[in-house]
């Protein structure tokens, strides 16, 4: 909390509200963490999300944005009301147990693992070297996440993607198909 007047309930309510209507990973942590601490969440209006920036709407008639940015080296968002930055919620997240595993197994296949994430430059090397992955893009756009895909295999690169999320996204034009793990054959 940056702003006087308003306590961390607060906040947290107008934020997971607004949140409530996106599909982004961080939001469903947002309204999952509201839910745990028996926050009622609002009804919102004039929603508009931009992916990879952030959401704007109306929470009980106040405007409420809720954007990315970077604070004390991790991922964080900030939230503002009424064009105030109020606060913000820092990210970080716990790796999978399966993941550690699975980019050994491909290193012993030799190949070569990349990162592509939104998220801070300091996040992803923590998550890269927990699990001893050899290279990261982070704070990348997903618009422009799309071009360094494109990019390693115009280098003749091997190619395969996984992400959590894999059933939100289709890939136009693609005869592709995702395995139940979100890896593409």
């Amino acid at each position: 909390v940056l702003e006087k007047g308003y306590e961390m309930g607060d906040i947290l309510e107008m934020a997971a509200s607004l949140e409530s209507s996106s599909n982004h990973p961080i939001a469903k942590a947002v309204v999952q963490y509201a839910n745990d601490k028996n926050i009622h969440l609002k009804a919102t209006s004039d929603v508009k999300e931009i992916p990879g920036v952030g959401i704007t709407g109306v929470v009980n008639g106040r405007m409420v944005d809720i954007s990315r940015g970077k604070i004390n080296g991790g991922s964080t968002v900030s939230i503002t009301i009424d064009n105030i930055l109020v606060g913000y919620f820092s990210v970080t997240y716990k790796i999978r147990i399966s993941a550690k595993p699975a980019i050994e197994a491909l290193k012993r296949m030799g190949i070569k693992t990349s990162m592509i994430t939104g998220d801070s430059n300091e996040e992803a090397k923590r998550i890269a070297i927990e699990l001893g992955i050899d290279d990261i893009h982070a704070e990348i756009l997903p618009a422009d996440k799309s071009e360094i895909i494109k990019n390693y295999q115009k280098n003749r690169r091997f190619c395969s993607i996984y992400w959590r999320w894999y059933k939100r996204y289709r890939c136009p034009g693609n005869r592709r198909r995702w395995n139940s793990n979100g890896f593409r054959y």
